[in-house]
């Protein structure tokens, strides 16, 4: 269990205070996906769940990007005690939170918000906490290997994306698509 003992400033507006939820914020929309060979969607994160539908990995629009760490929260958890919790304080700016409810993937937290958020320490509305202690749902972990396939024809990069416990002897089959052949997976 992670505690944080801090003061926050409250602003009132009107007369009510506002708990800002993470799902509040600006949310990415995102595809969840088995983990195995991952063809990542074109306009949307893809989180990639492990056998217990868990995310394991996050990869961004296109494939642009695996990310390299994730944090994976409850759309309902108030902002500022996920910015409080030390998961978050100690997290390097490239990682992404997997917002979820209950079971579902909602979308992932990243980017500009995300890191406005944690770096002012302030949500977007105002807020009213004691202090006491955080504990994020979700777990984090990186038990999984993510690897994005190295296969380049004609100026062509594959965006496949392979995310297994362990490097398979036998590379498995890359799609066809965006112009590639199907070929093996280059780790």
């Amino acid at each position: 269990m992670l505690s944080a003992y801090f003061v926050i400033d409250v602003i009132i507006v009107g007369r009510s205070k506002v708990d800002e939820r993470v799902g509040d914020r600006d949310i990415s929309p995102a595809v969840a996906v088995s983990a195995g060979m991952v063809v990542p969607d074109a306009a949307r994160w893809t989180v990639v769940l492990d056998i217990d539908e868990k995310p394991v990995a996050v990869i961004a629009p296109g494939g642009a990007r695996v990310a390299e760490d994730l944090v994976v929260v409850d759309a309902e958890l108030p902002v500022t005690e996920a910015l409080r919790s030390e998961v978050l304080a100690d997290a390097a700016a490239t990682t992404v939170v997997v917002v979820m409810k209950g079971m579902s993937v909602v979308g992932v937290w990243s980017d500009s918000d995300l890191l406005d958020a944690r770096l002012r320490r302030v949500t977007r509305t105002t807020t009213c906490s004691l202090p006491g202690d955080v504990q994020l749902p979700g777990r984090i972990t990186k038990k999984n290997i993510t690897r994005r396939c190295r296969y380049t024809a004609r100026g062509i990069s594959c965006a496949s994306v392979l995310v297994v416990p362990e490097k398979p002897e036998a590379m498995p089959q890359c799609p066809a698509r965006d112009g590639l052949t199907t070929h093996a997976f280059e780790w």
